[in-house]
Order: structure tokens, then sequence, then C-alpha cells
């Protein structure tokens, strides 16, 4: 039985601990032994939330709550008891991530890696709401309510030698706007430059577009990716701006296209240029 009706199922870890009453979650990055290899894993495979429940369900010297990937989300122990996770294990819950704590930002924001950064918020949006756990990032204090990463506890601790997941590129801020349901803020200069950005398949330099143009620039590598990818990201701009707006997706779609239409010129190749 799940604590979270995220999980789509349950598969017991063979370490856990006393009762706990969480008040706070540590996010962390795993990369299942299965997955491993040469040159390293550049995306998230369907399956490594279950390889990681697997591996917990044989190794009792660690476990977490849950783990996730880009498929689905695996509970491995009850949140009302303590997993071996993060080296203190006080009243938190412990979310394992399938990625690599090596990985880039925008690795992480890549299409085939994001989906599981919206699984996690997801999951840690309905932690917090039961559980009444502000989603607040609170690495400076191992007793405070709020998230965390593994590398924070691990610092908090003191310990010279210890994990550092889920990275320094792992984009927390992007998890925690989506888990608090502020997900890809825009302004109307964002929203023109996006879209001029997904029909140009040109990526947008550095972070001054916002969180869906750092996601954008992560995953044009070319004008062939950009087309791939276009009716994806567009679909992700129309919902923000009119999340942001208050006005409806159809309303935003005619605004950017008028947008569109005074900045560029289509030419009879289908080419989008500035005007």
């Amino acid at each position: 039985m799940t604590d979270s009706p995220q999980a789509a199922d349950y598969v017991q870890a063979a370490g856990y601990g006393s009762a706990q009453t969480p008040v706070a979650i540590t996010l962390h990055a795993t990369c299942p032994e299965s997955l491993v290899a040469a040159p390293p894993i550049q995306t998230v495979q369907p399956g490594s939330a279950r390889n990681t429940a697997s591996y917990f369900a044989t190794h009792a010297n660690a476990s977490a709550h849950y783990a996730v990937d880009v498929a689905e989300v695996i509970q491995c122990v009850p949140e009302n008891l303590q997993a071996w996770h993060d080296g203190d294990n006080w009243q938190s819950i412990g979310i394992e991530i399938c990625g690599q704590a090596s990985w880039t930002r925008e690795q992480w924001l890549s299409p085939d890696v994001y989906p599981v950064l919206e699984r996690a918020a997801a999951l840690v949006a309905d932690i917090a709401a039961r559980r009444g756990i502000p989603i607040v990032h609170r690495p400076d204090d191992l007793r405070a309510p709020g998230i965390r990463t593994h590398a924070e506890v691990t610092a908090l601790l003191g310990l010279t030698e210890g994990h550092t997941d889920p990275g320094q590129g792992f984009p927390l801020d992007v998890c925690l706007a989506l888990a608090s349901g502020d997900d890809m803020p825009l302004t109307d200069t964002d929203v023109k430059q996006i879209a001029f950005a997904v029909l140009n398949g040109t990526p947008l330099d550095g972070p001054e577009g916002g969180i869906l143009a750092s996601w954008i620039k992560a995953t044009r590598k070319d004008a062939g990716q950009a087309k791939i990818d276009a009716a994806a990201a567009r679909a992700l701009a129309e919902q923000a701006a009119a999340k942001a707006s208050g006005l409806t997706v159809d309303q935003v779609r005619q605004a950017v296209a008028d947008a569109i239409a005074a900045q560029v010129t289509v030419t009879g190749d289908l080419k989008v240029v500035p005007r």
C-alpha cells in the first residue's frame, strides 16, 4: 500500500528505522548499477526506479522512501518510518531521482530527462500537501522544515568525503517551481523570445529568458532537433503564459502569433528570419 497516489507500486526495502513524523524532504540522484555504461548514460530509462527499488530490497544498509524515473514512482519505505538515505535521516522523506550527479543543468533539462523532474516535482507537491511541509529550499538547517539535497545534508553533517548528489547541475529551482505550481513564469518578452526560438530553431543565449528559455537552450542542439521538439516547447510556453497572464491558451496562442507576425518574415523555403 503506497502513501502517495503518485506511486505506481510498493517494493519493500530491506533497511529502515524507527517511527518518524516527516518535516522535510531530501532529494537524491541515483544511477542503478544495471544502467551504468561507458561512456556514462545521458538519459533516464523507464524501469530505473524499479531497479533502484530492487537494490534497496536486497541491501539493508541503504534505502529511500521513493524512487522516481521518467515513467513511474516506486515507494520503498513507509513515510512514517525512517529510511537510510542521507546520513542523518531525521524526520525526512528521501526521494531518489534516477539520474546522475555528474550531469549538467542542460542534461537535466533535456527532453529525455525533463519528465523525471516533472514526476519528482509532482511527488514533492503531494508529500508537502499531505504532510504540511513547506516547499522552500532549506540548505542551512537539518532541523528546519523544507526541501534540501543529499549534498547539503552531507555538508551540514561536516562530512568531508560524502555524497554530492543530486549534483551541482541539478535544476533545483525548476523542480521546486514545478512543485509549487509556479512552473515556467514568463513575461511578454519571454514569450516572444521563446516563440521566435522555437520557430527559428535558434537557442536562446544566457539565462535572461527564464526557466523555459534554459530548457529550450538545452534541447536545441540544432535546427532539426528544434523542429522535433517545437510542439512540446510551444505547448509549455502557451500554458505558462496563460497561467501568468490570466488569459486562455487560445488567447495566448493568438497573441504570440501576432507578436511573431510583427517581428519575423517566413521566406519561401519556410525559413523564419527577423524583420
